[in-house]
């Protein structure tokens, strides 16, 4: 890590912990968490969750900062461009409307399970491209496609209770 304090925050339906560190790396968040962590970590894109000392953690990116990832590519675009990163936000944007369609009771179980399986196939197949030309939708389709390889994406729509971002967190 590098000079100042970073702030790490653990939150669960019980607890919040909070601190504030000189480092946030795998170390120090593995310390809070133990060995036998048996939940779902969610998480932003930060570098300290991307260590393989993470391997049997469930871990879910949030998504709005992917979404907001996507939004910076974006915006290096011309509207032509923008066909990988439109399809994007709108699988991200679909999984979040049916995730709080879900907690309003608007849709049932099996409903969303279904669906959310469906959104899941169709971000795996949009992640399988090999046309992609402009930079920004490269380092799109590495990053996302390496955390799709390991499950790291949309984790919300198979695991009931937990959300689709790290906002509570934040």
């Amino acid at each position: 890590g590098g000079e100042g304090a970073f702030a790490m925050t653990f939150v669960a339906d019980d607890f919040i912990y909070f601190q504030i560190r000189n480092q946030h790396r795998n170390e120090e968040v593995r310390e809070v968490l133990g060995d036998k962590f048996g939940g779902v970590m969610k998480t932003d894109r930060g570098a300290s969750y991307e260590s393989h000392s993470f391997d049997g953690v469930l871990i879910d990116k949030c998504l709005c900062h992917l979404m907001r990832s996507v939004v910076e590519v974006s915006k290096t675009q011309k509207p032509a461009e923008r066909g990988f990163t439109d399809s994007l936000m709108t699988i991200f944007t679909d999984a979040l409307r049916l995730f709080h369609r879900h907690e309003e009771k608007e849709v049932d179980d099996e409903t969303y399970f279904v669906a959310g399986r469906k959104i899941q196939e169709w971000l795996t197949a949009l992640l399988e491209r090999d046309d992609l030309k402009h930079p920004g939708d490269l380092k799109l389709l590495d990053g996302l496609g390496r955390q799709n390889d390991n499950y790291r994406l949309l984790r919300f729509l198979d695991i009931p209770g937990v959300e689709p971002t790290n906002n509570r967190a934040e």
